[in-house]
């Protein structure tokens, strides 16, 4: 009946007017704008973080077994964090046997892939991925001349087996 009477009124052209009720008018809003807010804050967060994964990727070489390990290691070593992230993902994927050494490559890539973008900005990281250039090529010349002591006493050594092997 009420229903009737407001139509019959609106049709009329007679306005109404309400009583507003005591709570402010915009706390619906308010709430929705956190949740709208919120929802937008996580995914600029989880663009942001895809981001820093593809810059580990690009930054990272995954068929370089040595670095791989080299960076596991050295995280393990240097960042409580990075040991943990380390634990829970031998452990979600039922390894018992926690030693990197053990674990093969995938396995190790895939860790680093997940993971690294959380410590690209580590000390311990940078210095393993961005490591120092010295002037004049002086890393390669200290890592030629490291060879070539290691190609040298190759040589002597089968030098040595070949003397045994006469007598």
């Amino acid at each position: 009946a009420k229903i009737a009477l407001h139509s019959k009124a609106i049709s009329s052209g007679v306005t109404m007017t309400t009583e507003r009720s005591s709570s402010a008018p915009f706390t619906v809003t308010r709430t929705q704008d956190a949740t709208a807010l919120m929802s937008k804050r996580v995914e600029a967060a989880t663009k942001a973080m895809d981001v820093s994964k593809q810059i580990v990727r690009r930054s990272v070489n995954f068929d370089d077994e040595k670095l791989l390990r080299k960076l596991l290691s050295k995280g393990l070593k240097h960042d409580k964090a990075w040991a943990q992230a380390y634990q829970e993902y031998c452990t979600g994927r039922g390894v018992a046997d926690t030693d990197p050494k053990n674990q093969n490559k995938d396995f190790v890539a895939n860790f680093i892939e997940r993971n690294l973008a959380n410590s690209i900005n580590e000390e311990w990281a940078k210095k393993i991925i961005y490591p120092p250039i010295e002037a004049d090529g002086e890393k390669k010349e200290k890592k030629e001349k490291k060879d070539k002591g290691k190609d040298r006493e190759k040589e002597k050594g089968k030098e040595k087996a070949k003397e045994k092997e006469k007598e």
